[in-house]
């Protein structure tokens, strides 16, 4: 456990649950990781396996695609009750689905709700949403016989264990999100624009474009819709304090952190 032992600290972490409404690729499984050696039950649902304290909704259970679905459903219809119920059995929800949700429906999902947002330089979050992201779509875009005529849809067969490499799901919920912040913004339909090539397949510098686009715009959403939101970002702050400023925001003194097992855990941070 990340927390001594000692009496003021015993009582564990107040504030919950803790939601990180970070983008995916700026750190949420190290957040997850932290908040799990804090005692504190979590759950992190994208692409890849997750550090031990971690519930990792992926396939091949595929619960990430079902619960982003009950999500996206309860999104739509403005109700969060239609959330599943087993999510509130773990105490911090991060990445997928929680950062495209607007404030008063997480509001309403979880009222005593802890806020961070894990962040990093833009030119990095590009390159690696391009590294990890972008390119296993490309690849899957590839095998099938996918085109701009029949665009994919998160769940579909683009995602399936048919194709092979990491599930998709993660960037074509960014890319879902991407698209509703451009069109909202620019009443143009994104995903027009990225088909607008005579080959009918995405235009990928524009598609890069777009990605820059979802950046700037989230975080303008946050600052607007999340006053009390507390930003981490591990790459500025370094590793020892961002955790100390986690565990500051939960209610803990920074006495609390096991300094020793805190070094250990971030002398090699996961990769973000």
């Amino acid at each position: 456990m990340l927390l001594v032992d000692e009496p003021d600290c015993r009582a564990g972490v107040g504030r919950l649950p803790a939601i990180n409404v970070g983008l995916p690729r700026t750190a949420t499984l190290w957040l997850s990781h932290v908040l799990a050696q804090l005692g504190v039950r979590s759950l992190h649902c994208n692409v890849g396996p997750a550090p031990a304290g971690v519930y990792s909704c992926v396939h091949p259970r595929g619960t990430s695609w079902r619960l982003a679905q009950s999500y996206k459903l309860a999104l739509e219809q403005s109700n969060a009750s239609l959330v599943p119920s087993w999510v509130h059995s773990y105490a911090a929800w991060g990445d997928l689905p929680w950062y495209f949700a607007p404030a008063s429906f997480l509001q309403a999902l979880a009222p005593n709700a802890t806020y961070f947002a894990s962040t990093r330089d833009v030119e990095a979050w590009l390159r690696s949403v391009a590294t990890t992201l972008e390119q296993p779509l490309l690849r899957a875009i590839h095998r099938t016989n996918w085109s701009c005529a029949t665009p994919p849809v998160y769940g579909t067969e683009i995602h399936s264990p048919r194709v092979r490499g990491p599930p998709l799901g993660a960037y074509l919920v960014l890319l879902e999100y991407s698209h509703k912040l451009f069109t909202t913004s620019h009443n143009i339909d994104a995903l027009e624009l990225l088909c607008s090539g005579r080959s009918g397949t995405l235009d990928i510098p524009r598609l890069r474009r777009l990605m820059r686009f979802t950046f700037t715009e989230h975080h303008k959403r946050l600052e607007q819709s999340f006053p009390q939101i507390t930003y981490i970002n591990p790459a500025v702050d370094g590793w020892l304090n961002t955790t100390y400023a986690v565990v500051s925001r939960l209610g803990l003194h920074r006495h609390c952190v096991n300094k020793t097992l805190a070094q250990h855990l971030i002398s090699r941070p996961l990769k973000h």
